[in-house]
C-alpha cells in the first residue's frame, strides 16, 4: 500500500489472509495479539507504511463475512475511529467480500449503506474530511465510481445466483460485462467461487453457495471440470440452472444434448442472457423447480 492516509481500518476475520496480512508484516507487529470478534486493535505509529496508524477491527471468519457484516463493519469502522483516534481527518477503506465470491457491487453498496448509517447516527471522528477505498485493481476502482452514482437499494435479502465458470483471465471480462451486469439487472446479487486460497473444505462452500442460489448460471465452454462438478451439484439439489457456451466450442458429451445458450462477444452473452433471465421471469421465485434453460444450441 502507497495510499498516505490518517488512519487505515481493516478487518481481523480470525486469520490473516490478504492486504491485513501483508500490513501487519510491514509494522511487523506479528507479536501483538490480533482482535477477536468484536474487539479491535490500534497501532500507532503504523511503522513501514504510509498510514499514520492502523486500525484492525475482529470480524467473525471470512467465509461468515457477508453483506450485512460488511455494512455492519463500515459503520464500527467509523464509530470506533472515533472513539480511539477523533483527531483521524482522513480514513481509509478496502473494499471486501469480491476476492471470496461475493457480488462486488452489492459489497461495495453494502459499505457504503453502513458508512451512511455512521453519518446518520453521528459516529464518526469530527474532523473527518475523506474517506477513501484503496483499489490496487484499477478497473474494479472504475467499476466502483460508477456505483457512487446509482441509487442504493435497501434490499439486504437479495435472492442469489451462482455462476460457475473457469478461473482464468479470459474470462474476467466475460464474468464482468457479460453475465453479471445480465444477473444484477434481473435484481439478483452476482456469486461465484473464487481464486482466493480457499480455507476449510472447499466443496462445502460450494455446495452451501449453490444450495441457497435461486439460479445457477454455468459456462461451459472449455470443458472445466469444476463448472461440470458445479452444474452437476445444482442439478442434484434441484436448482434451476441456464447453461452457456462459446459459440466455436461445444459441451462435452454428457451435455450435448442438453440446450445452452451459445454467444460469440460479451455483448451478446450480456444481450441474450438479459433476455433469458427476463423471459423466465416468476419461474425464478419457485426455488424448489428443477430445470435447465437456455436460448440455443
Amino acid at each position: 500500500m502507497t495510499f498516505p492516509t490518517d488512519l487505515l481500518v481493516l478487518k481481523h476475520a480470525q486469520a490473516l489472509h490478504g492486504l491485513d496480512r501483508h500490513v501487519v508484516e510491514a509494522m511487523a507487529a506479528d507479536h501483538v495479539r490480533l482482535p477477536k470478534e468484536g474487539a479491535h486493535l490500534l497501532v500507532e505509529p503504523a511503522n513501514g507504511l504510509p498510514a499514520r496508524a492502523v486500525l484492525l477491527l475482529g470480524v467473525v471468519p471470512l467465509f461468515e463475512f457477508e453483506y450485512r457484516e460488511i455494512r455492519q463493519f463500515a459503520r464500527r469502522a467509523l464509530a470506533v475511529a472515533a472513539h480511539v483516534r477523533p483527531e483521524t481527518s482522513d480514513l481509509a477503506l478496502t473494499l471486501h467480500g469480491p476476492g471470496y465470491g461475493l457480488d462486488e457491487i452489492e459489497a461495495f453498496q453494502s459499505e457504503l449503506r453502513g458508512l451512511a448509517d455512521s453519518f446518520a447516527e453521528g459516529g464518526f471522528p469530527p474532523g473527518l474530511r475523506t474517506v477513501t477505498f484503496v483499489e490496487r485493481d484499477g478497473r474494479r476502482a472504475d467499476r466502483m465510481k460508477a456505483q457512487l452514482a446509482t441509487p442504493r437499494s435497501e434490499d439486504a435479502d437479495k435472492a442469489r445466483v451462482f455462476v460457475a465458470m473457469p478461473f482464468a483471465a479470459a474470462f474476467e471480462d466475460l464474468f464482468h460485462y457479460g453475465i453479471s451486469r445480465a444477473i444484477r439487472k434481473a435484481g439478483f446479487v452476482c456469486e461465484r467461487m473464487d481464486t482466493l486460497a480457499f480455507t476449510g473444505d472447499v466443496v462445502a462452500k460450494m455446495k452451501e453457495r449453490i444450495g441457497r442460489a435461486r439460479l445457477v448460471v454455468a459456462d461451459l465452454t472449455d470443458a472445466n471440470p469444476n463448472v461440470y462438478l458445479e452444474v452437476g451439484y445444482a442439478w442434484g439439489q434441484g436448482v434451476p440452472t441456464v447453461l452457456i457456451c462459446r459459440e466455436d466450442t461445444k459441451p462435452a458429451f454428457d451435455l450435448q444434448g442438453h440446450r445452452y445458450l451459445a454467444y460469440n462477444s460479451i455483448q451478446h452473452l450480456e444481450e441474450s442472457l438479459t433476455a433469458e433471465l427476463r423471459a423466465l421471469g416468476g419461474e425464478l421465485h419457485a426455488p424448489q423447480a428443477h430445470a435447465t434453460w437456455a436460448g440455443t444450441g
